[in-house]
């Protein structure tokens, strides 16, 4: 398969992690940022992934717009705290 994509298949996701983390901080300095996030499994790793990068001026935010499975803004709530 990596053939065809002429590809390596030598990243890991820790490492795609890091690079973004490092690519966020240089791309946004110092600047406030407002991150309003859905809840869901997307916005959720993009949000936590964004406060890893700048963590003094990131602002996480859920919004609940009615489509969340019974009790899921809670737990995204809870997961999210660890990172406050």
């Amino acid at each position: 398969m990596y053939n065809v994509c002429k590809l390596s298949g030598d990243w890991t996701m820790s490492d795609y992690a890091k690079n973004y983390i490092e690519f966020a901080k240089n791309k946004i300095g110092d600047k406030k940022v407002l991150c309003a996030l859905s809840g869901g499994v997307d916005s959720s790793v993009a949000a936590v992934l964004l406060y890893k990068a700048i963590r003094q001026t990131a602002y996480l935010y859920i919004v609940d717009h009615g489509l969340l499975r019974k009790d899921e803004g809670d737990q995204v709530e809870d997961i999210l705290k660890q990172y406050q």
